[in-house]
């Protein structure tokens, strides 16, 4: 990279940047020269013109560059030159430059003898003169690399040393030149001439600036520098390891006119070789190619790669391509002249792109290939001036696009105006996926390339890019496409009388067409037709049953086109006549087996691809031309069309035709007659009821319909045979089917019993009446009365429907049961009936009911009923149940807590409880169990509760007083539902007196604290009577002592 902006900047330097425009990437170097006299062989070696191309580009100043004009006097002037791109230098002063006024231009001849046109140094020789002349190339302006401001021998660089003359005591010398690149030129030319002839030992005539000291001082000290490099072996090793990556040549080009001019010595940079070779990417299309008379897909000529630097993206070449897919000529970045012959790129190290920027042949048979290669070249491969492996790009073809749309069943369609190919559309899509997304979805038209119509030969007549323009012109642009293995042909609409193709079709390579390979596809559309199952039944004309009617022949004639009328028939001869006879259900079929012995042998018509047999869109007619055993002819022509149906675009199927035959029996009739429960006015649910008629002979099976007959139905059918051909009666099974809904199907409502099926014989020319009656479904409610006190008999229920029509009153008896019957089980619209049973109580006298208060009344409940059970309802009453409050204080109203009691029924004894919440509430058990407990047990406020109590009467013990003074007596209290306040009961224990609300329950009338204290006045007076006696019994028994 160092490199290549030392070359822009030498560039830069000799030319105005309007000249540069037109460089491109440098070329191999191309030298040659003559051989130069009385100069040792052992100097240098020759090489032929091969090893560098054959061809060199020179460019020179636009002007000379003057160092010295004194007019008459004398003037020192030079031109700068670009040598493949390379600073190079004229190295004959005294013989005219070869100038090229600024442009790039080629120079094919040179002189010299054959295979020693052209001077390689050789870096390696042990001549000195060689050496320093090698020497200067690596090191003065234009050298290797930095190695002019770098190359340091003894302390200096060569330009250290030019700046000590431009901008020292010589820099009066530079005084016609504009800028310091000029002057490192001018000194470096004129050295590099010296070394040059000092190397061949030419006399000074050559030196042009001899005349001129302070020049002589200047160049003299230059050579001295490269002589004193090309004598130090550390130096010189230096410029070995530069040369690794460098050539060195001397040439002498001959002008246009063939003059001589000034031979050049130039350092070319080492370069690796890149060939290419381009194809095509189809090898079908290539050997289909190669077969034919052009070969244009074999000529790339015109074709033209770009090389990029890849790094800054800078043009380095341009290549164009020969027939082959060669290279066959190069313009350089630094070229600004018509291009190079060359088969090849030489490149620098680095990495590099390339890209086409034409296509051959001005893309007529090529897509622009829009790849970029990349390429790499390394140090190694440059040194080594590697041959690279071969680059292989490619092109794209472009083809013709063709679609060609067929029949699937030509023996259908030929010669029939019902069947056109005429209109087909048809669109190609770039890829597989978006051609089954638009078969899927008909609005997803995405990745569309082009749209075809085809005419009635089902060729295109006109293609379109987007749908909406179209163009007719069999040799427009528009049918040349890139190649490619992934574009799908699509039907949009089929064209008249064929059914469309409902899966992409692969486009395919097939031949040549003015040129271009042919990538096309051929889809075949089905013809539409109708496959035929049953093409003519025969029935009685009577009983409508197809039984019986073996062996009737039918004449069945095919027309193409569409004929409606026998008229329009006249003068018309049918495409394909048959003759079929029918079999023993009275079917005929389009098949062989079904041929008549007066058929006329003709084939069939087949569904494409298989032995079904069918018939093409047209016209058929068919004819009874011989009748059953004992049925007459039926005369009728039947014409059937069979077409498409504009609307829908599908095909009109063709219905089998019914062909009634007349015959001669003896005929009964029979009406049913429907009833059922709930019809009535204005909701007749006896119509609309169908059955079905069956015979055992097989030829009668009908359905009939009822008809409103009053709030009744009836339904009759007429004409059946009352006997069978064995004389014995036929039986009629009759069977209900119910109502008919709306998939078809029948159904009896489920609030009707399920009707039974009839058998029945009929009479000669007399219409029998059948009843069938619908019966609802019903069922009883039984109600068990339950209730805890043992009460169950004379509890009065009422029970209503949700449709009004039940509203009862029940009493139980002595069993606690209730029973009603003849309940609905389903409404009018077929929905189960909704009962209410709710309790009333006990009856008054005057009619009126009332609920016992000692009972929580049971809720009502809602219920359906089930078929062909009773349904069973049980209410029980449920006793109320009452509460106890217990507050265990002090004598100073202080709540006492851990204060322990139990709770007795005076009935049933000692009551079971369980502690709700491990503190004051406890709660009545029903029985004993692991979770109950007897001891209640006061909390931090003194209370005890229990709750469901039934009604009666209990007490309280207190049977720990934890210290305190007990209350010795029993704790009477009633729980009563009477009301509130008996069924919840407020006591206080205070000490030893109990405290009962005036108003809870029915234990003792008074506080009991009157009765301990009437207690404890008695005990006092009678403690009081017997002390007093004591007293006197001692007084008395005193004064007999004293006696």
């Amino acid at each position: 990279m160092k490199k290549l902006r030392k070359l822009k900047s030498a560039v830069a330097a000799v030319f105005k940047p309007k000249k540069l425009a037109s460089l491109a990437i440098a070329l191999t170097t191309v030298f040659a020269m003559l051989p130069i006299a009385n100069i040792s062989a052992s100097a240098y070696s020759y090489t032929g013109l091969d090893e560098i191309g054959g061809k060199v580009l020179i460019q020179s100043s636009d002007n000379a560059l003057v160092l010295i004009d004194n007019g008459s006097a004398g003037k020192l002037d030079a031109y700068k030159f670009l040598i493949n791109g390379e600073v190079g230098y004229c190295i004959d002063p005294q013989l005219p430059a070869q100038k090229t006024s600024g442009k790039t231009v080629e120079f094919s001849q040179f002189s010299g003898e054959t295979g020693k046109e052209v001077i390689k140094l050789d870096p390696y020789t042990t001549n000195q003169k060689e050496k320093a002349l090698i020497a200067g190339l690596s090191v003065f302006y234009g050298g290797y690399g930095d190695y002019f401001s770098t190359f340091s021998n003894g302390g200096k660089t060569a330009k250290s040393i030019m700046d000590s003359y431009i901008n020292g005591v010589y820099s009066s010398d530079f005084k016609h030149l504009s800028n310091a690149d000029d002057k490192y030129y001018y000194l470096s030319h004129y050295a590099e001439s010296q070394l040059y002839h000092e190397l061949v030992g030419d006399s000074t005539n050559w030196k042009t600036w001899s005349s001129y000291n302070d020049i002589n001082t200047m160049i003299n000290g230059l050579v001295e520098f490269a002589n004193n490099i090309a004598k130090s072996t550390g130096d010189y090793s230096a410029i070995l390891r530069s040369c690794q990556m460098n050539n060195y040549y001397i040439c002498q080009p001959k002008g246009k006119d063939g003059t001589f001019c000034q031979h050049l010595i130039v350092r070319i940079p080492k370069k690796a070789k890149l060939a290419l070779q381009k194809s095509g990417t189809s090898d079908e299309i290539k050997n289909l190619t190669e077969q034919t008379k052009d070969k244009d897909y074999l000529n790339f000529s015109g074709a033209e790669y770009t090389l990029y630097k890849k790094a800054d993206n800078l043009v380095v070449a341009v290549a164009q391509l020969n027939r082959n897919g060669n290279i066959s000529k190069i313009k350089y970045s630094y070229s600004n002249q018509d291009w190079i012959g060359k088969s090849y790129f030489e490149l620098d190290s680095g990495e590099y792109y390339l890209k086409e920027i034409k296509a051959p042949n001005s893309g007529k048979y090529f897509t622009l290939d829009t790849t970029k290669y990349p390429i790499t070249v390394t140090s190694e491969d440059c040194i080594a001036e590697k041959t690279l492996d071969v680059l292989n790009v490619s092109d794209t073809e472009r083809v013709r696009l063709n679609l060609k749309k067929e029949s699937a069943n030509p023996d259908l369609t030929d010669n029939n105006s019902c069947y056109d190919l005429d209109g087909a559309l048809f669109a190609v899509f770039s890829n597989q996926k978006s051609a089954y997304d638009y078969i899927a979805d008909n609005s997803k038209k995405n990745n569309i390339v082009r749209y075809f119509i085809t005419d009635s030969k089902g060729n295109c007549k006109a293609i379109s890019a987007d749908g909406n323009s179209w163009d007719y012109s069999t040799s427009s642009e528009l049918y040349k496409f890139t190649y490619s293995k992934s574009l799908y042909a699509v039907e949009i609409e089929a064209p008249k009388g064929f059914k469309k193709y409902n899966r992409p079709v692969q486009m395919a390579i097939n031949g040549t067409n003015g040129g271009f390979a042919v990538l096309s596809a051929t889809i075949s559309d089905t013809p539409l037709n109708d496959p035929i199952n049953i093409l003519v039944r025969k029935k009685d004309a009577v009983t409508g049953q197809y039984t019986n009617m073996e062996n009737a022949e039918f004449t069945v004639k095919y027309y193409s086109g569409y004929y409606y009328s026998e008229n329009e028939l006249v003068g018309k001869s049918p495409e394909r006549k048959w003759v079929l006879k029918t079999t023993e259900r009275g079917n005929t079929y389009l098949s062989d087996s079904n041929r008549a012995e007066s058929d006329f042998g003709e084939p069939f018509y087949y569904v494409p691809n298989s032995n079904d047999p069918t018939l093409p869109l047209g016209t058929i007619t068919i004819q009874e031309t011989k009748a059953p055993t004992g049925y007459k002819i039926n005369p009728e022509l039947f014409i059937r069309q069979i077409k498409v149906d504009e609307a829908t675009g599908s095909i009109t199927t063709f219905n089998e035709i019914e062909v009634p035959e007349p015959r001669d029996t003896v005929y009964g009739n029979l009406t049913i007659y429907k009833i059922a429960e709930d019809s009535k006015r204005g909701a007749n649910t006896a119509k609309d009821v169908w059955f079905n008629v069956k015979s055992d002979d097989g030829v009668t099976d009908e359905n009939i319909v009822t008809k409103s007959k009053g709030i009744d139905g009836a339904a009759t059918l007429s004409n059946l045979p009352v006997y069978k051909a064995s004389g014995e009666y036929v039986n009629y099974t009759i069977k209900e089917l119910g109502y008919k809904n709306a998939d078809g199907t029948y159904s009896v409502p489920d609030r009707y019993v399920p009707p039974v099926e009839r058998t029945v014989t009929l009479k000669e020319n007399v219409t029998l009446s059948f009843y069938f009656a619908n019966r609802l479904q019903k069922t009883g409610l039984i109600v068990q009365k339950e209730s805890e006190d043992g009460i169950v008999s004379g509890f009065y229920f009422s029970v209503k429907s949700d449709d009004g029509k039940t509203n009862k009153v029940l009493v139980t008896g002595e069993d606690g049961t209730a029973q009603l019957t003849n309940l609905a089980v389903y409404n009018t619209s077929n929905e189960k009936v909704k009962y209410t049973i709710d309790e009333l109580g006990f009856k008054n006298a005057d009619g009126t009911y009332y609920f016992p208060a000692k009972y929580v009344k049971p809720a009502a409940q809602t219920f359906t009923l089930e078929d062909g059970k009773s349904f069973v309802v049980t209410m029980k009453n449920l006793l109320k149940r009452g509460s106890v409050e217990l507050l265990k204080t002090d004598g100073n109203g202080n709540p006492l807590e851990g204060i322990e009691f139990e709770l007795y029924n005076t009935k049933t004894g000692i009551v079971n409880v369980i502690n709700k919440n491990s503190s004051i509430m406890y709660e009545v058990a029903d029985s004993k169990t692991a979770d109950t407990v007897t001891k209640l047990v006061t909390d931090s406020d003194g209370r005890i509760i229990v709750n469901n109590l039934l009604p009666g009467d209990y007490y309280f013990i207190e049977t720990d007083s934890k210290g305190n003074m007990p209350y010795a007596g029993k704790i009477n209290f009633t729980i009563s539902p009477d009301s509130l306040d008996t069924l919840d009961i407020q006591l206080t224990v205070k000490n030893n007196s109990v405290f009962i609300p005036e108003t809870g329950g029915t234990g003792n009338n008074r506080p009991i604290y009157i009765e301990i204290g009437a207690a404890v006045l008695a005990f006092t007076i009678l403690v009081g009577a017997i002390g007093l006696g004591i007293r006197k019994k001692k007084k008395h028994i005193g004064k007999k002592a004293q006696q």
